[in-house]
């Protein structure tokens, strides 16, 4: 019955000890069992992150085959899932592996990134239309308000926001700065991304047009720093 047991222990309970000696003794072994697979599970975790930064997909497989949590974090800020340092990256089979193991499609990072909109800020697209399809969250939003397709329009990222706006994103929702993805894409001097906002539909009143004006000739890029604390 107590073959898991260190041999010690085994002896005391054999040897007939108190109840409350044998449901101690029971406690600390489990405590130390589940210790051990704790720290077995963080550094399999580790190793599935290592793998996926490095887009090494047959040990990222492996990984995921020995237990590994797709939903696995980079331990230092902005303690990044592996899907959005795959999103990233543009891995997409990596991307796919970990969304088939149930990976969380919406995860964020602490500051509020998704995966969704690391592929629109690179202009990955084959990875942001895999995560499109599995359901990722077109509207969401980061700590500073901020969308995929906001991110794609900063960058200058034509094709990614095409395919954000064609899948159903909002063209004229703001960030926290009151900025559009139109607005950003004309304070950064991304015409053709601008032009393609406009024919699908993107305002700018004349308010915003002083906004953006002023924002070109101040050298303003239209990015806003990401407060990892907000909430």
């Amino acid at each position: 019955m107590f073959d898991f047991l260190p041999e010690t222990d085994r002896f005391i309970l054999k040897k007939g000890p108190s109840k409350a000696m044998q449901r101690f003794v029971l406690i600390a072994a489990c405590a130390s069992i589940i210790l051990v697979s704790c720290a077995k599970k963080s550094e399999i975790n580790r190793q599935l992150v290592a793998a996926v930064t490095r887009g090494d997909i047959t040990r990222v497989m492996e990984l995921l085959s020995s237990g590994a949590d797709p939903d696995a974090r980079e331990e230092n800020n902005p303690a990044r899932p592996a899907l959005i340092i795959a999103a990233e990256e543009d891995n997409p089979e990596i991307a796919a592996a970990l969304l088939n193991k149930n990976a969380d499609v919406n995860a964020k990072s602490a500051d509020g990134s998704s995966a969704l909109m690391g592929a629109a800020a690179e202009g990955n697209l084959a990875t942001l239309r895999l995560l499109l399809s599995r359901g990722a969250e077109v509207n969401a939003m980061d700590n500073t308000g901020q969308t995929a397709l906001i991110r794609a329009a900063v960058d200058g990222q034509r094709e990614a926001a095409e395919a954000l706006v064609d899948s159903g994103a909002d063209i004229n929702i703001a960030d926290r700065s009151g900025q559009t993805a139109l607005m950003k894409a004309m304070i950064n001097g991304h015409e053709e991304t601008a032009d393609l906002l406009l024919r699908k539909g993107a305002k700018l009143t004349a308010e915003e047009r002083i906004i953006v004006d002023e924002a070109a000739r101040s050298g303003d890029e239209g990015e806003e720093v990401i407060d990892s604390e907000t909430k």
